[in-house]
């Protein structure tokens, strides 16, 4: 199946665009586009479909690994170089560390509040 808005090729015609979520007109659903053969995956930078085992994509030209994707990806993130030299690309996981961070301290302080009677 072959997307008319984005061009994005896909196996299930009885799904919308996984890519773009374009409607699929039931009464144009047909034979299997001849450009997808099932043996590929998207490609990580465009909505083509790069075959099992190629290295780079045929519409963009772009190398298919994963730390090429990360990279180009954290290059335009707003990730802080803060986070990222102590290892969080994230600001979740700093979030949850500090709200478990301040919840043994609460705890902790409640505890000898308790032991000292004040």
């Amino acid at each position: 199946m072959k997307c008319k808005r984005c061009s994005t090729q896909w196996e299930n015609p009885e799904s919308n665009c996984p890519y773009c979520g374009e409607v699929v007109d039931r009464a144009e659903v047909s034979a299997p586009d001849s450009l997808y053969s099932g043996a590929g995956v998207l490609c990580l930078y465009c909505p083509a479909m790069v075959p099992h085992g190629n290295q780079f994509c045929s519409s963009c030209g772009r190398e298919q690994t994963r730390t090429q994707a990360r990279k180009a990806s954290s290059s335009t993130s707003s990730s802080s170089v803060a986070g990222e030299a102590i290892g969080w690309t994230c600001g979740g996981c700093a979030v949850v560390s500090l709200i478990a961070f301040l919840t043994i301290l609460a705890v902790a302080t409640a505890f000898f509040k308790s032991l000292v009677g004040a």
